[in-house]
């Protein structure tokens, strides 16, 4: 149980730091595009925004056997039987 909390605490800490790093990234952009100025009485408008429907899951599969394959041919030999000094395990 202790552990489980450590972990929580150490979560925690990350989150808030990244928390941090996030706002820190925000007012450097907010700074970088201030540099950018529109023309007195210019309006802002936004971009059209797509949005995408979100994905359907994948249909279930019915529970068919699969064929079954004939078995490849065995491989032919690639080196010759020796007789020398090896053993068997």
């Amino acid at each position: 149980m202790d552990q489980v909390t450590q972990q929580n605490a150490a979560l925690v800490e990350e989150s808030a730091a990244a928390s941090e790093s996030m706002q820190d990234q925000a007012r450097k952009l907010a700074e970088l595009v201030s540099v950018f100025r529109l023309a007195q009485g210019a309006s802002v408008t936004s971009a059209p925004v797509s949005v995408r429907p979100a994905p359907r899951p994948a249909p279930k599969m019915s529970a068919r056997p699969t064929p079954k394959l004939p078995k490849p041919a065995a491989p032919k030999a690639l080196v010759k039987e020796s007789t020398s000094d090896w053993e068997e395990f």
